[in-house]
C-alpha cells in the first residue's frame, strides 16, 4: 500500500486549548476546491501522503486534509485522475476498537458518495452509514460533499471536500459517555456502492479529533445567616468534565462555558432566578435550602450542582437612644428591644460609639450604657450582639444607627454694667473679655467671648450723647451663643472756664480804646 504519513493529527492537547482561548472561525471556503486566488492552497500541507500509485487512475487517492470547528468535521482529499468513482471514510466515534468494524480501527460509522461519470461530474449518495454488528447500514442521513479543482489552475474532479455535522455522527452531550473524540480510521475507494463494497485504494489515518465533554457545574456556600446578602461564586466550574480531565487534557474543541444560571431554592426543577458567574442573594428564611447552578457550554451542554445550604437565623441587634435634657452631648443607649432567636435571653452587648464601618472597637458593654460625646457632630454608633446559642458565622451581628449630637442650650454670662456719666469720649473703656468673669456652659465645655462696639454718631456734645453699644458674645462648643450689651453714653454737660482781662476805667478818649 505504500503509506506515508506526513503527520499524525493527534491534536495535543495543549493546541486545543490555545484555540480554544483563540477561538476558531470556519475552517475553509467550503467550495470543493483547494485554491487561494491567485495560485495558493488553501488546505496547506496535507495531513496525510499515500505514497503508493496503484491503482492508478480515478481511484488513486493522493492527499488527504482535515480539521474542524465547533459545527462540522472537514475532510478533503485529491486523486490521480478524474472519472466516476465511490469513496469512504470510516470513523471511530466511541474509542473502542472493537465494537465497529475491527478490520477498519473499530468504525462504527461511514460516509460515503460517489462521483458520477461524465464532463459535469457531480456528487452523489453523500450518505452516512452505521456498523449493525456485520455490515455498515445506510441511515438516511447525508452530509455535505463538493468536488472542485486541487489547484488554482487544476482540473474538476480532482478534488473533493466534505464536512459532516458533528451532531449527527456523535452525541456531544452525553453525561455517561467515556469517549470525547473522533479518530478518523481509514479512507478508501471503492469497487461498489456501498462502504461495504471491496476497497481498491486505501490509506489508515489515524487522526484522533477532540470533540467535546460536558461541563462541570462547581460553586461552594457554607451555612449563611437570614438576612444576610451573600455572592455565589461559579467561577471554578469548568468547559471540560472534571474529573477526569483537567485544563491540560480536555479534548473539548474550542469551548468555554457561555451561559451560568442560579436557582437559589431549587426544588428538582431549575428555575432560573439570575444569571453570571457571581450572582448576590439575600437568604430571608431559617432552615435548609437547596441552591443550582446550572453552567451552558458552546456546544449547549449543560451540568447542574447542587449545595444545601443551612440558613440560621441571626440575633438582631435593636436599639433607641435619647439625648440628657440637660446636656446634648450625654445620650443614654437601650438594646433591650434586640431579638434573641434562640430566645435564651442570653445575649451580650457591646458598642462603639465611633464605628467606622470596619473595626468594630469596644467601648461599652451591657444593655444599658450612656456616653458623653466630646463635641457637637454626627457619630455612626454601633451595637454588636452575640448569641452563645446560635452556630458561627450567624452568633454575631452588628448594626448601628447615626446621631448628632446636639446641645441647643445657649452659654450664660453676665455683661459689665453700663456706664452713663461720661464727659468725653476719650473716656470711654475698652472692650475687655476678661470682665464676663462668669461664663458658663450647660455640658461644662469651653466658653469663647468676643466684643464689638457700635455708636450712634452723636457728637458728645450737650444735646447730642455719643452712646456706644458694646455686645460682648459667648459662643460655646456646639456654636450656641448669648449676647450680652453694654451701653456706655458720653455727652459734655460743662461750661468752659477761664479769667477775663482787667478793667481799664481811665480812658480819655474813644480812639484809646484797644482791639480785643
Amino acid at each position: 500500500m505504500g503509506l506515508k504519513i506526513t503527520h499524525l493529527k493527534r491534536i495535543l492537547f495543549t493546541f486545543l486549548l490555545f484555540n480554544s482561548f483563540i477561538g476558531f472561525g470556519q475552517i475553509v471556503n467550503f467550495d470543493g476546491n483547494n485554491c487561494v486566488p491567485p495560485s495558493g492552497d488553501e488546505w496547506g500541507t496535507p495531513d496525510v501522503v499515500d505514497g503508493d500509485d496503484t491503482p492508478t487512475g480515478t481511484a488513486d487517492i493522493l492527499n488527504f486534509w482535515f480539521d474542524q470547528d465547533n459545527e462540522y468535521v472537514y475532510m478533503a482529499f485529491d486523486r490521480e485522475a478524474t472519472g466516476n468513482s465511490s469513496f469512504s471514510f470510516f470513523i471511530n466515534t466511541d474509542c473502542n476498537s472493537s465494537t465497529g468494524d475491527t478490520s477498519k480501527g473499530g468504525s462504527d460509522v461511514a460516509a460515503f458518495f460517489s462521483i458520477s461519470p461524465g464532463s459535469n461530474p457531480v456528487i452523489t449518495d453523500n450518505t452516512l452509514y452505521t456498523w449493525d454488528g456485520s455490515m455498515f447500514v445506510d441511515t438516511g442521513v447525508s452530509f455535505e460533499a463538493k468536488l472542485g479543482e486541487e489547484s488554482c489552475n487544476g482540473s474538476l474532479g480532482l478534488f473533493f471536500e466534505i464536512r459532516i455535522k458533528i451532531t449527527d455522527i456523535f452525541d456531544v452531550c452525553n453525561p455517561t459517555s467515556t469517549c470525547n473524540n473522533l479518530t478518523i480510521e481509514v479512507g478508501a475507494s471503492l469497487a461498489g456502492g456501498s462502504p461495504n463494497s471491496s476497497l481498491k485504494d486505501e490509506f489508515e489515518v489515524p487522526s484522533l479529533i477532540g470533540i467535546n465533554s460536558v461541563p462541570t457545574a462547581k460553586f461552594t456556600q457554607g451555612h449563611v445567616c437570614t438576612g444576610a446578602t451573600v455572592t455565589l461564586d461559579g467561577s471554578n466550574s469548568t468547559f471540560y468534565a472534571d474529573p477526569p480531565y483537567t485544563l491540560m487534557t480536555a479534548p473539548d474543541f474550542n469551548d468555554a462555558i457561555v451561559l451560568y444560571e442560579w436557582d437559589f431554592e431549587y426544588t428538582g426543577i431549575f428555575s432560573t432566578d439570575a444569571t453570571g458567574v457571581t450572582s448576590n442573594y439575600t437568604y430571608t428564611t431559617p432552615g435548609f435550602v437547596t441552591t443550582a447552578l446550572r453552567v451552558t457550554d458552546k456546544y449547549g451542554c449543560t451540568d447542574i450542582t447542587t449545595q444545601e445550604v443551612c440558613v440560621f437565623s441571626a440575633p438582631q441587634p435593636k436599639f433607641t437612644y435619647s439625648a440628657d435634657a440637660s446636656c446634648g452631648y450625654s445620650f443614654a443607649f437601650d438594646a433591650s428591644i434586640s431579638i434573641d432567636p434562640t430566645g435564651g435571653n442570653d445575649l451580650t452587648y457591646e458598642w462603639d460609639f465611633s464605628y467606622d464601618g470596619n473595626t468594630f472597637n469596644i467601648d461599652a458593654i451591657g444593655v444599658n450604657v450612656q456616653n458623653d460625646f466630646d463635641t457637637c457632630e454626627s457619630y455612626d454608633v454601633a451595637l454588636r450582639v452575640k448569641d452563645p446559642s446560635t452556630p458561627t458565622p450567624c452568633d454575631v451581628v452588628i448594626a448601628f444607627q447615626t446621631i448628632t449630637v446636639e446641645d441647643t442650650t445657649p452659654p450664660t454670662g453676665t455683661a459689665p454694667g453700663d456706664i452713663l456719666d461720661l464727659q468725653c469720649i476719650s473716656e470711654v473703656p475698652a472692650g475687655d473679655i476678661e470682665l464676663i468673669t462668669d461664663k458658663a456652659d450647660n455640658c461644662g465645655g469651653l466658653v469663647t467671648v468676643s466684643f464689638e462696639d457700635t455708636n450712634n454718631g452723636g457728637s458728645g456734645c450737650k444735646g447730642s450723647p455719643y452712646i456706644v453699644t458694646r455686645t460682648y458674645t459667648l459662643t460655646d462648643e456646639c456654636g450656641s451663643i448669648t449676647d450680652l450689651v453694654q451701653t456706655i453714653r458720653v455727652e459734655d454737660t460743662t461750661a468752659p472756664t477761664g479769667t477775663a482781662p482787667g478793667d481799664i476805667l481811665d480812658l480819655q478818649c474813644i480812639s484809646e480804646v484797644p482791639a480785643g
